[in-house]
């Protein structure tokens, strides 16, 4: 979903949009964007139903609550002409070309895709609770962020932690 609404964004006028895993849509270190999503049903049984939420800043101009640095569309990339309506309808169509895709292939043929995106590739990172530090490593074949410590590569899952740029 990342790469898909990603693409959107960039095909309907937004210059290069970073992905900070699991869900944050990001451009030029601020967040603009992010995608929740649930699974309904058992993965064991071959078929489960996906729910996603996707919210992005279009014109917001104050967020007094935003505990780390932000931005919106237009904020980002003013000489842009943000309809709200222009780009759902391209995030529809992207997303659903992107199921179409992970149908046929799973995420696997995603993975190089959201690499290029990654915006934590290479930098120091810690676990909300302090007990994982590493480099991000990017992905892998599954969607697990990969954390490069001294003990080797850590797949770091989605529900287990949130993970920051340590400082």
């Amino acid at each position: 979903l990342g790469v898909a609404v990603a693409n959107a964004i960039e095909q309907v006028g937004g210059g290069e949009v970073g992905l900070k895993w699991p869900n944050d849509l990001f451009a030029q270190g601020q967040k603009f964007g992010g995608i929740l999503v649930e699974i309904q049903g058992e993965l064991q049984e071959g078929c489960v139903q996906v729910i996603a939420g996707i919210g992005i800043n279009v014109h917001m101009t104050r967020a007094e609550d935003v505990d780390q640095p932000w931005t919106s569309l237009d904020k980002r990339w003013p000489d842009q002409a943000w309809v709200r309506n222009q780009l759902a309808a391209g995030m529809i169509a992207h997303i659903l070309a992107a199921v179409t895709e992970f149908e046929a292939g799973g995420f696997r043929q995603f993975r190089e895709r959201w690499q290029r995106r990654d915006i934590f590739s290479g930098l120091p990172l810690v676990t909300r609770d302090g007990e994982l530090k590493g480099l991000g490593g990017g992905i892998d074949e599954t969607g697990n962020y990969l954390l490069k410590t001294a003990e080797g590569e850590i797949p770091v899952r989605a529900g287990d932690i949130s993970l920051r740029v340590s400082e």
